[in-house]
């Protein structure tokens, strides 16, 4: 980053010696300016500003003059003072200086935007969808300023932009054309929706007023849009990316009874467990089967004929009817591309249905693991209902500057391990948890709104939002659960007061053996009891406690 001044002399000519211009040194510094909203102009530097560069000019007349350059470290303003010090000048020629000078801290025109580069990651909930079905999406936006949508301008800058623009472009033919060189403006649409341009989690497609309901088959993909503003840089994602695309198959032919769709895990990283998911819509005769095979990695679609031997064959997965189908799991050890296929059986073997290789929703997309830095969590294993629960991450490795970690809570309904958005009772993405090196990282508190058991999953973020870890759903140190109050029982009940003639001591002697044998004997027959019946809150036994007493 540079910075052009102009120069000129403000008490009359520029002096000459011999003909020639008296040189002067000017010295300017460049300041990061604290915060992320434009400075404001003042005699004298901020107190908290900081120093990112100094350089020197030497002016050999009037004119205009560039500075060298200055490296900025960090999103935000940065604003240039310069001045002129007689201890810089040369000794033969300081005495043609009248005296030191320095311009305002703030100058607009001596001020630069290091825009803020954002991220905006998204993920379609279902690959295939059927005509006139709907399609969801989840948005994650980071990088934004954290007050931006609140700057109105000031007159030099420009107010905040605050939408971001998710384009649903389709129907097409093939999805070959979703490259980055296509070219959206010519592309058809099917719906346009909006977000604000701010950090956090968004969900398109749950409601009536933003529906994707696409009503043609072919293939779509949702490209979102950010224009840029005066304090962050213009965005859109890549209408090649593979997790922003759905697909809505041709209707099935007449005569044909059966269909299968399907959905495999989308991404994941090296060693993770991935699977497909068979959805059959149609008649499906007694007796038919399912077949998964996975081919892979590869590193880009091999040519039909040349995917070689399947490195996972699933069990013969019987199918009694329309519905969804597990391939099982399996993992890779090596990242690229991995292909499923499906083959529906009848009982004599014969092909039903078959998918093939690059079919809609049947490839995975696997990451090499981060190997610089690792993620480890212990969550709060149990806690009262109301009161709060956290996670913590403890991180170690090389961490690279501006990571940021995020956490998330999911409230399980059964006895399959699920944490997707339908049951997301807990998020951190609108506050990203900065990352400044190894260590332990502790989540905001949460108070779960009912009994039961929560899952946890940490996801770290590089500065650019790319992912460097996420955890799995169900991991061991990730679950909460939160069990009721426990109830205080009431006292016993007082001794009624009697006239008879016992002596104290003999009270005493007898209220303490028989104090001591009715509990022993109390006691057993209440353990007996609760072995019979299970157990039994205290407060609850008040029709059971004269039976046992009378036994």
């Amino acid at each position: 980053m540079t910075d052009t001044i102009t120069v000129s002399s403000t008490n009359g000519a520029w002096l000459r010696i011999d003909g020639d211009y008296i040189p002067a040194v000017l010295d300017g510094t460049a300041y990061q300016v604290p915060g992320t909203l434009p400075p404001l102009e003042q005699p004298g530097v901020a107190s908290d500003a900081t120093v990112i560069g100094e350089v020197q000019v030497t002016a050999t007349g009037p004119g205009t003059y560039t500075s060298p350059p200055v490296a900025h470290p960090h999103a935000g303003f940065v604003t240039w003072v310069w001045e002129v010090r007689l201890t810089s000048q040369p000794d033969e020629y300081r005495d043609y200086i009248a005296n030191d000078w320095a311009d305002n801290y703030g100058i607009p025109l001596e001020s630069t935007s290091v825009r803020w580069p954002i991220s905006v990651t998204s993920e379609v909930r279902e690959y295939n969808v059927h005509p006139n079905g709907r399609a969801f999406d989840t948005i994650e936006v980071t990088g934004f300023p954290e007050n931006h949508g609140d700057f109105t301008g000031d007159g030099y800058w420009g107010a905040d932009l605050d939408v971001i623009t998710h384009t649903v472009y389709g129907p097409f033919d093939t999805d070959t054309v979703l490259t980055d060189e296509l070219v959206v403006d010519d592309a058809p649409v099917l719906t346009v929706l909006t977000t604000p341009a701010r950090n956090g989690t968004y969900q398109l497609g749950y409601t009536d007023a933003d529906q994707i309901r696409p009503t043609e088959p072919g293939y779509y993909v949702i490209v979102s849009d950010f224009a840029g503003d005066d304090r962050v840089q213009p965005f859109r994602s890549s209408p090649a990316d593979i997790l922003e695309r759905f697909y809505v198959p041709q209707p099935p032919a007449p005569g044909v009874e059966v269909t299968v769709t399907t959905k495999a895990t989308p991404e994941a990283f090296v060693g993770d467990p991935i699977s497909d998911t068979a959805i059959v819509e149609g008649h499906v005769p007694d007796g038919a089967y399912l077949v998964f095979r996975a081919y892979g990695p590869y590193s880009e679609q091999p040519m039909m004929g040349e995917e070689g031997e399947p490195f996972f064959i699933s069990d013969e997965i019987p199918v009694d009817g329309a519905g969804e189908y597990e391939s099982g799991v399996t993992s890779v050890d090596t990242a690229g591309l991995v292909f499923w296929v499906e083959t529906l059986h009848a009982p004599d073997g014969a092909v039903l249905a078959e998918g093939f290789i690059g079919a809609p929703g049947e490839t995975t997309i696997v990451h090499e693991r981060p190997t610089d830095v690792t993620v480890t969590t212990k969550a709060v294993p149990e806690v009262t209902l109301g009161d709060p629960a956290h996670d913590v991450a403890i991180v170690t490795g090389d961490v690279p500057e501006g990571a940021m970690l995020v956490f998330q809570a999911y409230r399980q309904t059964g006895a399959e391990a699920v944490c997707d958005v339908e049951n997301l009772v807990f998020d951190t993405h609108d506050e990203l948890i900065p990352v400044t090196g190894a260590g332990e990282y502790v989540s905001a508190e949460v108070v779960f709104e009912e009994v039961g058991t929560y899952f946890w999953i940490e996801t770290l973020y590089d500065r650019d939002g790319e992912m460097l870890h996420r955890g799995e759903c169900g991991a061991a140190g990730e679950t909460t659960k939160v069990v009721e109050k426990p109830v205080t029982p009431s006292g016993p009940p007082s001794l009624a007061v009697t006239g008879a003639g016992w002596s104290w001591a003999g009270i005493i002697a007898a209220l303490m053996l028989t104090a001591t044998g009715g509990i022993l004997w109390f006691g057993r027959k209440l353990a007996l009891y609760r072995e019979r019946t299970g157990y039994v809150r205290d407060e609850d036994l008040a029709a059971e406690l004269e039976e046992l007493t009378q036994e």
